[in-house]
């Protein structure tokens, strides 16, 4: 049997647990690439946090070596200045790694590194000029924190958030074009990619889903409505916020009758607050499911996924994923990004009173969803399959 070639993988974010779109895409990318290739994986976990047995398994039937490091809670604000990696990165600036892996690519003859996350492409610069650069984008940051600057309130903070937003862009505009090869997440990106930041060569490999399993439609007085995503992240803490704050209300005023189901890592006294301080009659109709150990489980209780993104760029798994599910989605165009196909399951919405029509919609016409369309939407989720989406990666 041929040797098969070998490819190192370094990422910013660890493949467990699968509760971020990040990790869900890490997680299959080491799955089957290790079909391909040769693997060695780095990653980095948060600090306190330790693998289980299940994930050691998976790391050692899939690569030939792995090794993590911690991500160090280290927001230093000269970075920039003193390392050239702007605020927001700089917990992944780490002179253990700058070491390390040019000895791992040296002691294993790697000629395939792979750079996963904005956060890591400083590495570029420790990357052997006989050894093929890779990066994944899997967003293009300086988009994304360009929209968050627009969620900021305070005049002064916006002014510091504008500061360390241009550090991002004169970081991702000096490192993106010195690798061999990009991969984005959909063709928007690529095209930016290409005219903005001079990236020489671009492939798209979209974000996927581990199957297709079409709940049972149900037929409720009570129309079930949810969101999931690590609370953690700015773009779902909007997302959530904004549901509270503007959705829900207009349903009570509209007397729909809902139930609201939040899952992803959360602090429970957080969402409470939130609850709180929203004009919610009844904030008996907000569940905070946290963290669930099958995201089928969630998409059982829910018949509609509310995803008001208003920030963040690249493709959002969790939207495929309710698709994948059959469940209908509505999103703002933000969210719908990068999804290269229409579906009467996938609706758009510019407002509070948008989101309204649109779950009135749905709610009216469950029942009259026919085969045809669920037929259409299994073909267009089919080749976002992630063993279709890695299939001749090589």
């Amino acid at each position: 049997m041929k040797n098969k070639e070998k490819l190192l993988i370094v990422s910013a974010i660890s493949p467990f647990p699968k509760t971020s779109g990040g990790a869900v895409r890490i997680y299959n990318t080491i799955k089957y690439l290790s079909e391909q290739f040769e693997l060695y994986f780095i990653f980095f976990i948060p600090q306190g946090t330790s693998l289980n047995n299940d994930d050691k398994i998976f790391l050692k039937e899939k690569t030939k070596l792995s090794t993590h490091f911690y991500q160090k809670s280290q927001k230093n604000y000269f970075s920039f200045i003193n390392e050239f990696q702007p605020y927001w990165f700089s917990d992944w600036l780490d002179d253990e790694l700058k070491i390390f892996l040019p000895k791992i690519i040296k002691k294993y003859n790697i000629k395939n590194i792979q750079i996963e996350f904005t956060q890591l492409l400083y590495l570029n610069q420790f990357i052997p000029k006989n050894v093929k650069s890779i990066y994944v984008a899997h967003d293009i940051s300086t988009v994304s924190f360009w929209r968050r600057l627009f969620e900021v309130k305070n005049p002064i903070n916006f002014f510091v958030h504008c500061f360390r937003w241009i550090q991002i862009y004169i970081y991702e505009k000096y490192y993106l074009p010195l690798f061999d090869l990009v991969i984005s997440m959909s063709n928007i990106d690529k095209n930016m990619l290409i005219n903005k930041y001079n990236c020489k060569n671009v492939v798209v490999k979209q974000n996927g889903v581990e199957n297709i399993n079409f709940l049972k439609k149900r037929l409720n007085q009570t129309i079930n409505l949810g969101y999931i995503g690590s609370f953690n992240h700015p773009p779902n803490r909007t997302a959530i916020t904004y549901f509270l704050n503007e959705i829900a209300p207009q349903l009570e005023r509209n007397r729909i009758k809902y139930k609201y189901f939040i899952a992803g890592d959360n602090n429970r006294e957080d969402i409470k607050t939130i609850i709180n301080r929203s004009e919610l009659k009844n904030k008996k109709n907000i569940v905070n499911l946290r963290k669930v150990k099958d995201v089928e489980d969630f998409y059982k209780k829910i018949d509609i996924l509310i995803a008001p993104i208003l920030s963040g760029s690249g493709t959002r798994i969790k939207i495929l994923e309710a698709l994948s599910f059959g469940v209908p989605v509505i999103t703002t165009t933000i969210g719908k990004e990068g999804i290269d196909f229409n579906s009467d399951y996938l609706n758009t919405a510019k407002d509070a009173s948008s989101f309204i029509f649109e779950i009135k919609k749905i709610k009216n016409s469950q029942s009259k969803i026919i085969s045809m369309e669920d037929f259409h939407l299994k073909k267009s989720i089919q080749q976002l399959l992630w063993k279709n989406i890695f299939e001749n990666y090589l």
